[in-house]
This record gives C-alpha cells, structure tokens and sequence, in this order.
C-alpha cells in the first residue's frame, strides 16, 4: 500500500513539474511577445510623431517666456543638434499650445534677447550688443546652438581647450584680424585698446600656431603692465609639443607691454613681440623664456620654429 502512495505522489510531483515547466515556457512567450508588441509600438509612434512634425506648416510661432517670435521650420533647424533641431525632430517633447495651431509652441525662457537667437540661426552672426553678450551667451547655450568659431587659426576644440587654461566656458568675439584689418601696430591698438580681457592667436609663414592672454585692456601707455592671470601658449608648433600654456614667473608684473608702435608684446626682454606691419618683415621674436616661465625645453624655438619670424595672420578676440 504505501509502495502504491509513494508511486502515485511521484506521478503526481511529475506532472506538477511538467505544467510548472508549460507555465513557464507559456509566460516566457508571453513576454516575448509583449516585448514585440512594444518595440513595433514605439516605432510606430516614431514614425506618427515624425509624420506629426513634418505636417507643422510654416511659420511657426515661438512663444517664449511670453514673448511671441515668428520663424520657419528650415531656420530652426539649421544647426544640427541644437535644441530647435531636436523638438522639431521629436527628441524633445514640446507639445503645441493648448488651443493655438499645431505650429505654435511655448519655450520656458527669458525671451527678451530670444531676437538675437533668432538673427543667429538666419544669419550665421549677428551683431550682439556688449552690455547684454552675457545673458545672450547664456541663451545660446542653453539652446545649444554654439556659434561657429570665427578663427581661421585655431578650431572649436581648441577653444575649449583655452576655456581650460581659464577655468570656464567662455565666449570669443573676433575684434581685430591682420588680413581684414591691416598688420600695423596702430591699427591693432585701435581695435583693441581698452576692450577688456583679450586672446591673442599668431600663425607664423613656419606655420605655427600660438599667441598670449591679456587679463587686462591692452594700451599704448608704453609701459609693462599685467598680472599672474595672462599667459602665452603654443597651439600647434614642430616640437611635437601638445597645447601649453606658459604663466609669469612669480612676482613678476612685466607681463605685457602696450606701446602704439608694437603689436601684442608679452613679457619684459620680450618673451613674445608682434612687430609692426608683421606680415613684411622678420623683426618679430620669442625672447623665450624671460619673464615666462619654460615648462617644455624648447626656449627660443618654442612658438615658431626660429628666433625671428613672419607672421601670416593675427587674430584678437575679446574673451565674455
């Protein structure tokens, strides 16, 4: 009898076992099957939400922080990437306004500069006031529509790579180009006396790449000046040396010097001098190092490849 009950309670743990196993493979299908439906579902609302943005009619009306600004679909995606992009592509999900056409959508923003965003987007540049560059470098951020660089010497990653030399994202507007403006010494005191910090960049004939950074308005005082804020560097040279930047030795306050008849001019000595109509002689030179210090080895050869050089172009950039 009891061989009889064990065999029978086998039998029935068996097929208990067997309809757990069914169980199992059925809920496992189940979920396979789920997962499908959702993939194909969230496919389907890509391609609805694509086909929703590709019927929005021009123009479309931008409401920001209250502010009301009318533009186009093809305006707004000009810049790959930039927020505008991505909410008409349906990254962001922005809804239309609550009883407006499908065209009219409202941005949580400040919208009294939103008019130099806009300016921006149709023209690649547009002229920006400096009592308000700030809060509109702070708009085209967040909007992330990061101008192109307006250097013809250095690239966008090496901005940042400067922005790190000064600890901060910050903006660079070109106010003084030798090949635009003319090489003279008068020319470049002109259009950068008394603009604030500024970014000096140098391209030598050799084809090296380098310059300085002047905490403070450049002048024609003909007097040393500055403080441990400024700095030369080199960009791109033939020493195969990577980005540097070169500080003041300490406590020494002849970092720049302004005087109407020399280009940019860093240090006493000088460690880095831009002649007059540098693009036509050889009377520029890196007296390197002298009131900078060397942290590469490479002296007198640091920036260009020879004591004396040409210069093919200067560009300054005030630094917001």
């Amino acid at each position: 009898m009891l061989d009889r009950t064990q065999t029978k309670t086998k039998e029935i743990e068996g097929s208990l076992k067997e309809l757990v196993e069914l169980y199992n493979e059925d809920i496992n299908a189940l979920k396979e099957e789920i997962k499908n439906l959702e993939i194909r579902k969230a496919a389907f609302l890509d391609v609805k939400k694509a086909i929703d943005i590709s019927l929005i009619p021009d123009p479309i009306t931008l409401n920001v922080g209250g502010m009301k600004f009318q533009t186009s679909k093809s305006t707004l995606t000009k810049i790959p990437g930039s927020y505008f992009d991505a909410m008409l592509s349906g990254q962001i999900d922005i809804q239309s306004v609550s009883g407006k056409p499908n065209n009219t959508f409202f941005i949580d923003r400040d919208g009294t500069h939103f008019r130099y965003i806009l300016n921006f987007l149709r023209d690649g540049d547009t002229p920006i006031p400096d009592s308000v560059k700030p809060e509109v470098s702070k708009e085209m951020k967040f909007y992330k529509l990061v101008p192109p660089t307006q250097s013809d010497l250095i690239t966008h990653d090496q901005f940042k790579i400067i922005n790190g030399w000064l600890g901060g994202e910050l903006s660079y507007e070109l106010i003084y180009k030798g090949t635009k403006d003319g090489f003279e010494s008068a020319t470049f005191h002109n259009k950068c006396n008394g603009k604030g910090a500024t970014l000096t960049v140098v391209k030598s004939s050799d084809g090296n790449v380098f310059g300085g950074y002047n905490s403070q308005s450049w002048n024609s005082n003909g007097a040393y000046y500055g403080d441990n804020k400024c700095f030369i560097y080199t960009m791109v040279n033939k020493n195969n040396i990577q980005p540097t930047k070169y500080a003041p030795i300490a406590n020494n306050t002849n970092v720049v010097y302004g005087h109407n008849g020399y280009g940019p001019t860093f240090g006493g000595g000088h460690d880095l001098y831009i002649s007059n109509q540098c693009n036509a002689n050889q009377q520029s030179y890196q007296n390197f190092p002298n009131c900078y210090a060397d942290t590469t080895g490479k002296a007198k050869a640091t920036f260009a490849t020879t004591y004396n050089f040409t210069v093919s172009e200067i560009e300054v950039f005030t630094v917001l």
